[in-house]
């Protein structure tokens, strides 16, 4: 079964946001590209898409809820810093 890097791009927003990607990708890293935040992950091109879904907060923000997430990364957009978060998925992984 092939494998690819698979760029997806983030929506600057405070709050959840979801992913079609296929099972077993690994989250590689979250960076801006040409000013659009964006994480990169290995795929399985073949295997069935699931939903991933993230969290973001800004620094500063209140009632963040950590419970069962993975850090993913933080980018600068809009002058706020983001912290972005993984759902735990027995279909999802974050690189080491």
């Amino acid at each position: 079964m092939s494998n690819a890097i698979w760029k997806y791009e983030i929506k600057p927003l405070h709050g959840f946001q979801e992913f079609k990607i296929p099972m077993g990708a690994v989250i590689l890293d979250i960076k801006m590209q040409n000013g659009v935040p964006c994480f990169w992950a290995i795929v399985w091109e073949k295997m069935e898409k699931r939903t991933l879904f993230i969290v973001q907060y800004y620094t500063g923000a209140d009632h963040v809820e950590l419970d069962n997430t993975d850090y993913l990364g933080t980018y600068m957009a809009n002058e706020l810093v983001y912290h972005v978060f993984m759902i735990k998925s027995p279909y999802f992984k974050r690189s080491a």
